[in-house]
């Protein structure tokens, strides 16, 4: 693993890890963790189903893939080719609040950040309305991973790209609409 730093990176790491007292901490711990993922995509999971019927199959696919497709080609393929050690590993100890454990498994892109940004982008192909509410939770989600203390501000950023790339990429393949343009997919009302 290599220690690289791009510009701001340690004082927006700081300036977040160290932010707020112990409520933040418990909203970063739960924003990070596994149960609040399987809790959010149930209820988006749930309300397409519930708006959408037999309908929701596409969004649901599209989610589905981007996140699989996300997760396993950075784990495999992205953190090993950037091989970057996190904060928590190269930072002095006594000047991280490192909230989570976490493997020494490279940095780049934080996974968490690409697969919030994944699933909200293939939502958002299908359902623009859901914007208002869909991206500042990934972008919460995203923010946590350096509130717990085991990313830089640019592992976030790189994940979030990956990640919306890659759902918008599914959405479209299985015919959800790119953001830019107007209106809803066909079939479906929003």
């Amino acid at each position: 693993m290599q220690d690289y730093r791009f510009p701001l990176d340690e004082e927006i790491f700081f300036a977040v890890n160290h932010w707020g007292g112990r409520p933040l901490e418990l909203l970063w711990v739960s924003l990070s963790s596994l149960w609040m993922a399987v809790f959010c995509l149930g209820v988006v999971a749930c309300g397409l189903v519930w708006h959408c019927r037999f309908g929701a199959w596409r969004p649901l696919l599209a989610m589905a893939l981007a996140l699989a497709t996300t997760d396993a080609l950075g784990s495999q393929l992205l953190k090993p080719w950037f091989a970057r050690i996190r904060p928590c590993f190269v930072l002095p100890e006594e000047t991280v609040r490192q909230l989570v454990p976490i493997a020494n498994s490279g940095a780049m892109p934080s996974l968490h950040a690409a697969n919030a940004f994944a699933v909200a982008l293939a939502l958002l192909c299908f359902f623009p309305r859901a914007a208002p509410w869909a991206l500042p939770l990934a972008a919460l989600i995203a923010l946590s991973r350096l509130g717990v203390g085991v990313h830089w501000p640019s592992d976030i950023l790189a994940g979030a790209l990956y990640g919306a790339f890659m759902g918008i990429l599914w959405a479209w393949l299985l015919g959800g609409r790119a953001l830019a343009l107007r209106g809803s997919p066909k079939g479906i009302n929003v």
